[in-house]
């Protein structure tokens, strides 16, 4: 298996123009200044280098099953640098989330080395189909984020058959579980004034009390209330941000989740603001059911800044993944994680038996 990085038509013209400005920097400094100082020289070098590796920059990685080896490659209109590993130092292949750079990274990952690189896409379909590949291609194990290692090509129903079952809830839990008609239903508590909400509804209400404070001072003089109507103006848009600031901590913090597992597939109920709000996911369409630090903006966390949390997420083929459970504590969402898979599993091997168990059509003779 090779993977090789093409350039695209950005980079290309990326290339092309800072070749073109390196040349024109050198002609300016040089022909025209008349200035030969060695670290003015260095910019349209500098400029001169990334143009090059830009336009002509190769990246492979060659991946030799036969012979236990994966080689790195890079260079300049062909391969000039080679570095090759052995492939036992690897035990599965990782897809990163870049937050920053909004794509995602695979890489192979081993217990004692680094990760190394794979490709890097802005696409998560693509990133996934690449990790998927190189993880069937070679045997390893695969990994989305820092959710549950598995092997690859595996649906989450059978990839539990060989689970632990889990016995009971954590202790302290607030999650309630019941089993009746054949379905299994998970409901998921609201996660309460804790974290990120709590910083939300302490923003909201800065917003509202700061603007009363300096109004009321200001009305001590009496110059400023010829401007009441202004002032009043002025405060209104703290007043709104405040309110988007309560309404969303309000929301996050009173959301519960309930989760149905039966033959059919998996229902997502989420309720805590306006009318319940239901989801289905058929059987044959989920992939995987896995815990994996994500950002959620109405977990509530980051103010300012992105931020991430542990959230329950339900991969399926037909449509984006369902991700929910935001402020939870990670060990009850690994805990219904691996309680779904379980019963999704079990019913998965129920419809298994009875498909081996009914017998065949019988064929009409002619």
């Amino acid at each position: 298996m090779r993977i090789r990085h093409e350039r695209g038509t950005k980079e290309l013209l990326a290339g092309l123009s800072c070749l073109l400005l390196s040349a024109g920097l050198t002609y300016f400094f040089w022909w025209v200044m008349e200035w030969t100082e060695v670290h003015l020289l260095l910019i349209p070098l500098l400029t001169f280098g990334y143009g090059l590796y830009s336009a002509l920059g190769v990246w492979e990685v060659t991946v030799d099953t036969a012979r236990g080896r994966v080689s790195w490659a890079a260079g300049l209109g062909v391969p000039l640098f080679r570095r090759t590993l052995l492939l036992t130092a690897f035990d599965r292949v990782q897809v990163h989330t870049v937050t920053s750079a909004r794509g995602c990274m695979v890489q192979l990952v081993g217990g004692d080395s680094e990760p190394h690189l794979l490709s890097g896409s802005d696409d998560t379909a693509e990133a996934m189909a690449l990790a998927e590949a190189v993880a069937l291609h070679t045997g390893l194990s695969l990994q989305v984020g820092d959710g549950r290692v598995r092997a690859v090509g595996e649906p989450a129903a059978p990839a539990v058959a060989r689970e632990e079952p889990p016995l009971q809830v954590p202790v302290g839990s607030r999650v309630e579980v019941r089993e009746a008609g054949g379905q299994l239903e998970v409901r998921l508590p609201a996660p309460g004034w804790q974290g990120g909400f709590l910083s939300w509804a302490y923003a909201g209400v800065g917003l509202w009390v700061a603007p009363c404070g300096v109004i009321g001072y200001l009305l001590t003089f009496p110059l400023a209330r010829d401007y009441l109507v202004w002032l009043v103006g002025f405060a209104l848009v703290p007043f709104v941000a405040g309110g988007v600031f309560l309404r969303r901590a309000l929301v996050g913090a009173r959301t519960t989740w309930r989760i149905t597992v039966s033959r059919p597939g998996l229902e997502v109920v989420r309720a805590g603001s306006g009318a319940p709000q239901s989801t289905r996911v058929p059987a044959r369409l989920l992939q995987e059911v896995d815990v994996r630090e994500l950002q959620d903006r109405a977990a509530g966390l980051g103010l300012f800044q992105e931020a991430t949390c542990p959230l329950l997420v339900l991969e399926r083929e037909d449509g984006p993944q369902l991700v929910l459970g935001a402020g939870l504590p990670r060990r009850e969402l690994e805990w219904v994680a691996a309680r779904v898979r379980q019963e999704v599993a079990k019913l998965a091997e129920s419809r298994r038996q009875e498909r081996s168990a009914s017998p065949a059509p019988a064929r009409a003779r002619v």
